[in-house]
């Protein structure tokens, strides 16, 4: 069987061939890829993704693991955007001529791109997509709790770069149009929550939609679980404060709450460090909600109880993991976010805004769940966990249980190989079971 993927990552392996720093995401798509060869030897994999620089349309990379196809990004406008990659994977389809075509991730153009190049080769009934995110329904949440004056300010890097609220939204938006014509469209997703399988249905009631796990980083699999014993007391990780949608604003409030009763409680997010202004390039480039965010933990005298670690690598975040005496997701609508499965699996007590796909992620038994706007609440159910440790220990043991069984990889591959196999014998019905 010849599978195509295309995804929006660099893997490690083409990483190396073209001699660039590797990427701390994506692991889990090397990891798919591996557990699906261990499972049938007879598969033959190659994988697309976008690269800046390159003079020519693509360049094809022989991978001891796969085959790569490095794609020249298109920085014009959407519409030669959508000819330029049609073009490119029209050459790559004949070219390769693969059984299945997988498209990781519905909220890009050149995802889009790709079913349309399928479609011409006679091949749509071969896509199945991965939803990940799904922009059309997140930009309903992206700005909610930011007050219009910071929504609308632009700064200097927005001259160059709208990374303004607003111009978020309006990028949110763009993506939107091509993702609900791809939704609209293909005949085969692949899901993982009941929110994201509504989602599909409400644009496209006869889509075969089958239910698959992600493989989570290998790194997560072997680690050393989360230890009430041994946990940074008072603690609090979090794995991203880039976009509104992630909802820092809120946990600041309930941060503010929090110090009252625990002075020594420390918040330690990863990813880049949006509050800092450090040096005149730092704050030329901060962003309208960074500057937003500093000033909320300015005002409240919160500065020194968060530390921004910037970007770290599988091995690191199980160390935070591990370090932390809670894990909090706090955004305003996810699907099914791995930060999450990867802190049940190490088995880190935690507390998760009830949105989108996550209920079906787990009980309330198994991780504590608060409104997401309600940052009265959520400093409750934090401190709670501080105050408690047989409860810490409960939600440990929980959440690891149902993340073993969420993100098992042997199953995980299992289901992922039973719907290659279902959509080339057109023989099956839809696997929408969400225990």
């Amino acid at each position: 069987m010849k599978i195509l993927w295309l995804g929006n990552v660099i893997l490690p392996e083409a990483s190396e061939y073209l001699k660039i720093k590797k990427t701390v995401v994506g692991g889990w798509i090397e990891g798919q890829s591996e557990g699906l060869k261990q499972l049938n030897e007879d598969i033959e994999l190659a994988y697309c993704f976008l690269y800046d620089n390159l003079s020519q349309d693509y360049q094809i990379i022989y991978g001891c693991k796969n085959i790569y196809y490095a794609i020249k990004r298109h920085k014009g406008p959407v519409s030669y955007a959508i000819k330029h990659y049609v073009n490119i994977f029209n050459k790559i389809l004949n070219e390769y001529n693969p059984n299945i075509i997988h498209i990781w991730g519905s909220e890009y153009i050149h995802s889009y791109a790709m079913y349309l190049a399928a479609e011409q080769n006679h091949l749509a009934d071969s896509v199945v997509l991965s939803i990940q995110g799904l922009v059309s329904e997140c930009t309903k949440y992206y700005d909610i709790g930011i007050p219009i004056w910071v929504k609308y300010r632009k700064r200097m890097r927005d001259l160059i770069r709208d990374s303004s609220i607003i111009g978020g939204m309006r990028e949110f938006n763009k993506n939107s149009i091509y993702e609900k014509k791809l939704l609209m469209s293909i005949n085969n997703v692949i899901g993982r929550t009941e929110w994201d399988y509504a989602c599909c249905n409400q644009y496209n009631p006869k889509v075969n939609y089958y239910k698959c796990y992600e493989i989570l980083r290998n790194t997560f699999y072997d680690a050393t679980l989360w230890n009430y014993d041994i946990c940074e007391k008072h603690t609090i990780f979090i794995s991203q404060a880039l976009y509104p949608i992630k909802g820092f604003h809120y946990f600041v409030q309930a941060l503010k709450i929090i110090k009252d009763t625990y002075p020594d409680v420390h918040v330690y997010v990863s990813g880049k460090n949006i509050i800092n202004d450090k040096t005149i390039k730092d704050r030329l480039i901060m962003t309208s909600y960074g500057k937003y965010i500093k000033r909320e933990l300015k005002k409240y005298n919160l500065l020194e109880y968060v530390s921004f670690i910037g970007q770290i690598n599988a091995e690191e975040m199980v160390n935070q993991y591990r370090r932390a005496n809670v894990f909090v997701v706090s955004s305003l609508i996810e699907n099914s976010p791995n930060s999450l499965g990867e802190a049940m699996l190490i088995g880190t007590p935690c507390v998760s805004s009830y949105v989108g796909g996550i209920p079906s992620m787990a009980d309330e038994n198994e991780v504590r769940f608060y409104p997401a706007t309600d940052s009265v609440l959520l400093a409750k159910v934090i401190c709670e966990f501080f105050d408690n440790k047989d409860m810490c220990k409960k939600f440990s043991i929980n959440g690891h249980k149902r993340g073993i069984k969420n993100h098992s990889a042997e199953q995980s591959t299992k289901m992922l190989m039973y719907t290659y196999d279902n959509i080339l014998s057109r023989k099956g019905s839809n696997n929408k079971d969400y225990d």
